[in-house]
Parts: C-alpha cells; sequence; structure tokens
C-alpha cells in the first residue's frame, strides 16, 4: 500500500492536542475553554456567531451551576 500506517502517530497526535487543550483550560480557566469551543462550534467560522455561541455556553454552565 501506500504510505505508513498512523495508527500510533495519530493517537500521540491526539494525546498531545488533548494535553494542550486541557493545561490550556487550567491556565485560563473557564473562559479560556469557551475561547476553545465556541470558534470551532460555529459554522462557517464567522465571528459573530462565534461570540454567540460563546455567550450561550458561558450562560447554560452559569445557569447550571446555580
Amino acid at each position: 500500500g501506500l504510505g505508513s500506517p498512523l495508527g500510533g502517530t495519530a493517537r500521540v497526535l491526539l494525546f498531545i492536542s488533548v494535553a494542550l487543550a486541557g493545561s490550556a483550560v487550567v491556565v485560563a480557566g473557564a473562559f479560556g475553554f469557551v475561547g476553545l469551543v465556541a470558534p470551532g462550534a460555529s459554522f462557517g467560522g464567522l465571528i459573530p456567531t462565534a461570540a454567540l455561541i460563546g455567550g450561550l455556553v458561558v450562560l447554560m454552565a452559569d445557569n447550571r451551576h446555580r
């Protein structure tokens, strides 16, 4: 076949990305997490959509916490 098997490499890269996202959440707190999640959840990458989704995530988290 063409190429090389990426099974182990994909797992290592997944672990590294999870570790980096987790460390960003630890350093920046919940608002940093919203900053990571909201742009990825907005389809098309539009800034107003990301802002709305980020606001909704913070609002839902606040309501659930109370």
